[in-house]
C-alpha cells in the first residue's frame, strides 16, 4: 500500500547518525528501493538504476557502485530522498558502520530495524510486502528473524576505503587499506 506520509513519518522516527563519510565503498548498486523511494529520488533529480559493475585489482567482479554516489565527493546525491536500506545503514548490528559511526543512543535492536524495514516496504508500495498486522507476528518467530538477519548480512559492509577509476569506460575499484 503506498502511503507516502506514513513513510515520511517512519523515516523521521529513525535515529540520526553522524556520518564520517568513509562508508561510501559500501554504496552498492541494488538498494531495494520501494516505488515511493524511487519516485522521491526522481523528484530529487536522479533516476536510481542498477549500479555500475566494478571490478577489483585482479579483474574479478567486486560489486556495483550506486549511481546516486557522487564519485568525486563520495557523498550521496539524493541523501534526503535516499531509500530505506540506505537510511538503516549504521543503525543496527547487521548493518553497523565499519568506521565506527553510530547513533547517539547506540545501535537499534535488530528486530526493531527489521520491523522498520518491513513497514517501509509496505508504506513504500513494494509488491508482496507484509501488511503491518502481519509484521509483528512474523517478527515474533525466532526462525523467521534469523532468516531475515541472514538476508541482511549478505550485504556485508566494506571495511576498506576503495578507490574507483574509470578505465576504458568501465568503473574499476581499487582497494587501499584504511588508516
Amino acid at each position: 500500500m503506498r502511503d507516502e506520509p506514513a513513510l515520511t513519518k517512519l523515516y523521521e522516527s529513525l535515529p540520526v547518525i553522524k556520518c564520517a563519510g568513509k562508508c561510501w565503498g559500501s554504496c552498492g548498486g541494488n538498494v531495494g528501493a520501494t516505488p515511493v523511494d524511487i519516485r522521491r529520488t526522481q523528484r530529487a533529480g536522479l533516476r536510481l538504476q542498477e549500479g555500475h559493475l566494478v571490478t577489483g585489482p585482479d579483474g574479478r567482479p567486486y560489486g556495483t557502485v550506486c549511481n546516486a554516489l557522487d564519485q568525486e565527493t563520495k557523498r550521496c546525491r539524493v541523501y534526503d530522498a535516499r531509500p530505506i536500506l540506505c537510511r538503516l545503514w549504521g543503525l543496527f548490528p547487521e548493518m553497523a558502520c565499519p568506521w565506527g559511526c553510530e547513533p547517539e543512543d547506540g545501535l537499534m535492536d535488530t528486530v526493531e530495524a527489521l520491523r522498520v524495514l518491513s513497514l517501509a516496504q509496505w508504506y513504500g508500495g513494494t509488491p508482496g510486502a507484509m501488511p503491518p498486522a502481519q509484521i509483528d507476528e512474523v517478527l515474533s518467530s525466532p526462525e523467521r528473524v534469523a532468516l531475515m538477519r541472514l538476508h541482511l548480512s549478505a550485504g556485508t559492509p566494506v571495511r576498506e576505503e576503495p578507490h574507483i577509476e574509470t578505465r576504458l569506460g568501465t568503473p574499476v575499484i581499487l582497494s587501499r587499506p584504511s588508516r
